[in-house]
């Protein structure tokens, strides 16, 4: 679902590597990962209103912007003069790493149970 907030298109969206073991929302860093995936070039203070808006919560910009570095050092978010946007690096990887899982969850079926 598409909603115009600021001049900015928010889509609706449940992030991909969700915490909903943990909780019915997702953390904040989920959030930040399915934002700047969506819709890559967003400023500090645009994603700021995006989380505010899409999980209706009153975090500061000082808070997103420092989870913003913090994900930049750790390679998940490039940061581009002041926009943000996904590393496709860390995409990649993520990719691999999915796919990975599905192969082996699909051969689960076949293997034997290990009982411990």
């Amino acid at each position: 679902m598409l909603q115009e907030m600021s001049g900015l298109l928010v889509l609706e969206i449940k992030a991909p590597f969700s915490s909903s073991l943990t909780s019915s929302s997702p953390s904040t860093r989920d959030a930040l990962v399915s934002i700047v995936g969506f819709q890559p070039g967003l400023s500090c203070a645009q994603i700021t209103r995006v989380v505010r808006k899409t999980r209706s919560t009153d975090i500061s910009q000082q808070a997103i912007f420092k989870l913003l570095n913090q994900m930049v050092e750790e390679g998940v978010i490039e940061k581009i003069e002041r926009r943000y946007a996904l590393n496709q690096t860390w995409i990649i990887k993520a990719k691999k790493f999915l796919d990975q899982i599905e192969e082996r969850t699909s051969k689960a079926e076949t293997m034997p149970m290990i009982m411990i």
